[in-house]
């Protein structure tokens, strides 16, 4: 902070706007970056812990988590899946376009087990049952 007579003031740099961005969201990235946010965060049982360990899959392709994960969303780089739009399907766990992420392996990185994994996503996200792969049934809050 600086003073002049009865005046005070500061100069912003943008070099320590970004610094504390990085600091507290996680995450500053570059120019040209498209990114998706979708609503599924640490409220629903996915632990902050995971973010830049764990890719999400999209249209058969994984796609890193960006910054930090939010109560209420995740962001997520969809810079190299120009088909991505809204309304999307996002895998967390499970099979998308010949990809797979099983929840063993994100259960992995929490640490904990498939089945407190399971039990710890909130009831809000919807569960689909499956059947030599149509959906048979789902269970809603």
């Amino acid at each position: 902070m600086k003073y002049q007579q009865d005046r005070a003031w500061m100069e912003i740099s943008l070099d320590a706007i970004e610094e504390n961005y990085r600091r507290i969201c996680g995450f500053i990235g570059p120019d040209r970056q498209i990114m998706a946010v979708i609503p599924l965060g640490f409220a629903d049982g996915i632990r902050r812990s995971i973010a830049g360990q764990v890719p999400f899959l999209l249209h058969g392709k994984r796609v890193p988590i960006l910054g930090k994960i939010c109560m209420d969303y995740t962001t997520l780089d969809v810079t190299d899946i120009p088909e991505a739009q809204e309304g999307d399907v996002v895998t967390v766990f499970g099979e998308d376009g010949g990809l797979s992420f099983q929840s063993y392996e994100l259960a992995a990185c929490y640490p904990g087990s498939v089945g407190e994994l399971t039990s710890i996503l909130s009831p809000r996200i919807p569960r689909f049952y499956t059947r030599k792969g149509k959906i048979v049934g789902r269970l809603d809050e």
